[in-house]
């Protein structure tokens, strides 16, 4: 089952389909964000992670999908087994000394 922050990362590449043109605005990661904080925090990791990128058109901000991003929602919509793999990745701090065993 794909966590949280797998089914919010889906999220955010979805609305970017919905829209004629594969485009989101801001308005749209609002709904999703529920706060302007909380949307400038998953746009600013988004971006980071190469999933999406910000254009400006005729004034308006609009967020595309990278190549990378187009392949990253393939990729959540066909398979429930990423998620966990997103939740290390998306750690703050991995502990190298668990995947070994001691003795």
């Amino acid at each position: 089952m794909p966590s949280a922050n797998t089914k919010r990362i889906l999220q955010y590449l979805d609305k970017i389909d919905e829209r004629e043109g594969s485009y989101a605005i801001p308005t749209d990661f609002l709904r999703i964000a529920g706060n302007t904080a909380n949307r400038d925090r998953w746009v600013k990791f988004l971006e980071s992670s190469g999933l999406i990128t910000e254009e400006e058109v005729e004034g308006r901000i609009h967020y595309v999908k990278t190549e990378r991003g187009k392949i990253w929602h393939e990729a959540l919509k066909s398979a429930d087994y990423v998620g966990p793999l997103l939740d290390e990745l998306h750690r703050d701090r991995l502990r190298p000394s668990s995947w070994y065993p001691r003795g």
